[in-house]
């Protein structure tokens, strides 16, 4: 089923720039934590900005040890 066309006009002023928003502010993030510049937050640059090494597991999806782009 096709898309009414006042509906994909919506779609696209309101969540388009909303995610555009969202992956700018990731990308910010992670190179906040990406202290190297390798493109990976490794186990101690997380420790070196977080508390807690837990919540590393989240974000680390592959388990490889580092969060990347590609998790």
């Amino acid at each position: 089923m096709k898309r009414p066309p006042f509906r994909e006009k919506l779609n696209k002023k309101r969540i388009t720039p909303r995610r555009q928003q969202l992956a700018e502010e990731h990308s910010r993030v992670f190179k906040d934590y990406d202290t190297d510049g390798d493109g990976q937050v490794s186990l101690a640059e997380w420790k070196d900005r977080e508390a807690s090494t837990g919540e590393i597991a989240r974000y680390d999806l592959n388990r490889d040890g580092f969060i990347s782009v590609e998790n």
